[in-house]
C-alpha cells in the first residue's frame, strides 16, 4: 500500500491511459498516416516467357511492405511453376475468365490498402513501389497510372515505337489522367471496391473500364486494322499478278513459309505488340490470296520488303488502337 492509503494502479490501467493519451496527441498534432500496405495484383495466362523476370524485378523492390497476388487464369504452360519460385500467393480462377475478372478476383483476395495492378510482362524498378506508397501517403489521390520508361527490353521497332509514343503521350498530360491504364496502375482498394471493380464485359487484353461510379473511366480500345488500300498497294509492289508469273510461288505460300522468320525480325514483344503483328500478317496473307499475287523477283528482296511493310502497318495499328480515348 502507498503511504497515503490509496491502492497502486495496475500496469494494465497505466498502459491503457498512456495509449489513449498517445492517440489523442497524434490526432491533435495531425500525424501523417502510415505508409499503406500494397497488394500487387498480376493476372496471368501463359506468361512463362516473361513471368520470371517480372517477379524477380518486383521482389528487388526497396519497399518491403507489400504482398503479391498472382491470379492464374487457366494457364496451360509453366507459369504456375515459375510463380511458385517466388513468395507470391497464387489464386486460381474457375477457368479462363479474362483479365478483368481475374483482376477483380485478385482485388477481393488482397489485404493491402492500395491495389497495384501490373501485367506479367511489366518490369518495375526498385523504387517503383516506394514512389507509389509516398504518393498515396500524401492523401491527395485515389489512383495513379504508371508511365513507360524510355528504355525497354524489347528492341524491335514496333515495340520501341509503341512504348515511346505512349510515354510521350502521357508525359504531355497535366492534371488528372482520363483513363485507368492497367499495365501499371494503382488505386485505393476501398475506392476500387466501392465502384464495383472492372467491368467484366469489357473483353480486351488491357481492360481499363471501371463499373459505374464516381471513378468511372473508359478507354475505347477499338479493334482497328491496317489501311487496306495501302496494304494492297504494298503487296502489289512486292509481288506480281502477271499471268506469266504462274510458274513462280504464290505470295500466300511464300508469306506462310517465312512467317516465323519475319515475326522474329519485326517483333519480340508480347501482349498488344504480338497481337498487332499476328493480326497484320494474317491479313497480309488473306489479301495476297484475294489479289492472286505471286513472287516476281528474288526471295530475299521480297523478304526485306515484307518485313518493312509489316513493321509500318503494325505501327499504324498500335498507334490507332491507343489513340481513341473517351470519358
Amino acid at each position: 500500500m502507498p503511504a497515503n492509503g490509496s491502492s497502486q494502479p495496475s500496469d494494465a490501467g497505466r498502459q491503457g491511459r498512456v495509449t489513449s493519451m498517445a492517440r489523442w496527441l497524434s490526432r491533435r498534432r495531425g500525424a501523417p498516416a502510415p505508409a499503406p500496405k500494397v497488394s500487387v495484383v498480376i493476372p496471368v495466362f501463359n506468361a512463362e516467357s516473361t513471368l520470371r523476370e517480372c517477379l524477380a524485378k518486383l521482389h528487388e523492390s526497396r519497399y518491403r511492405d507489400f504482398e503479391t497476388i498472382l491470379v492464374d487464369d487457366g494457364c496451360t504452360d509453366q507459369s504456375p511453376a515459375i510463380a511458385a519460385e517466388f513468395p507470391v500467393r497464387i489464386v486460381p480462377t474457375s477457368g479462363r475468365v479474362g483479365p478483368a475478372a481475374a483482376r477483380n478476383l485478385g482485388a477481393r483476395m488482397a489485404t493491402g490498402e492500395v491495389l497495384f495492378f501490373i501485367d506479367s510482362d511489366v518490369m518495375v524498378r526498385p523504387d517503383t513501389l516506394s514512389l507509389l506508397a509516398d504518393s498515396f501517403e500524401a492523401g491527395e489521390v485515389d489512383g495513379l497510372c504508371g508511365v513507360q520508361a524510355a528504355q525497354m527490353r524489347y528492341t524491335n521497332i514496333a515495340s520501341q515505337y509503341k512504348n515511346l509514343w505512349m510515354r510521350w503521350t502521357y508525359l504531355r498530360q497535366t492534371g488528372d489522367v482520363p483513363l485507368f491504364y492497367t499495365t501499371a496502375a494503382a488505386i485505393r482498394r476501398e475506392a476500387f471496391l466501392r465502384v464495383g471493380g472492372f467491368d467484366q464485359g469489357y473483353a480486351t487484353a488491357c481492360p481499363a473500364r471501371l463499373m459505374p461510379g464516381p471513378l468511372r473511366v473508359t478507354t475505347a480500345h477499338d479493334d482497328v486494322g491496317p489501311d487496306l488500300e495501302l496494304l494492297d498497294a504494298d503487296l502489289r509492289r512486292i509481288f506480281s499478278a502477271e499471268p506469266r508469273q504462274k510458274s513462280r510461288a504464290t505470295a500466300v505460300s511464300f508469306l506462310r513459309s517465312i512467317k516465323r522468320e519475319i515475326e522474329q525480325l519485326v517483333g519480340d514483344g508480347t501482349g498488344v505488340h504480338k497481337y498487332a503483328i499476328d493480326h497484320v500478317y494474317e491479313l497480309m496473307i488473306e489479301r495476297a490470296g484475294q489479289l492472286k499475287l505471286r513472287v516476281s523477283g528474288s526471295r530475299e528482296q521480297a523478304k526485306r520488303e515484307t518485313m518493312i511493310m509489316l513493321t509500318v502497318q503494325t505501327m499504324n495499328v498500335i498507334h490507332s488502337g491507343y489513340h481513341r480515348i473517351s470519358l
